[in-house]
């Protein structure tokens, strides 16, 4: 199955000069735990609930001036629409994170999550529950 068969294409997104607040009233009006940050037509950042609770809370920044690209991931891992649900399990597992920014011809169509991907695809869910349980690689012995 291609990965544009299972995201979902309503994407939820943010300009990178919008402040913290209005990206937290953003996710907790669309009941969602991250934004896509585009400027123009481009792809140019994500910021997460977690983002917002290391950089912001902890960091004791004031999230009414504090602009969302101060704080956003710019080097943003994504996937192409025609790429297998299998491909995008494995770039989220080794870059360890639980959205992928959908692209087609460097255009966002899509984000495809953790949580699509076990709900489409049963076996991937092995793989998938290391990641968002958290579960630390144990050392090799030797």
């Amino acid at each position: 199955m291609l990965v544009k068969e299972a995201m979902t294409k309503n994407v939820i997104v943010v300009n990178p000069d919008a402040t913290i607040k209005d990206a937290a009233k953003i996710m907790t009006q669309q009941r969602v735990g991250s934004l896509l940050v585009i400027e123009g037509n481009k792809l140019v950042g994500i910021i997460t609930e977690l983002d917002i609770i290391w950089k912001v809370v902890a960091g004791d920044l004031n999230p009414k001036i504090t602009l969302v690209r101060d704080v956003m991931t710019k080097q943003v891992v994504s996937v192409k629409a025609n790429q297998t649900l299998e491909d995008a399990t494995q770039i989220m597992v080794e870059n360890s994170i639980k959205k992928l920014p959908v692209l087609e011809s460097d255009k966002l169509v899509g984000i495809i999550t953790a949580t699509d991907l076990i709900s489409v695809q049963p076996k991937m869910i092995d793989a998938l529950a290391k990641l968002l349980l958290f579960e630390e690689k144990k050392p090799a012995a030797g």
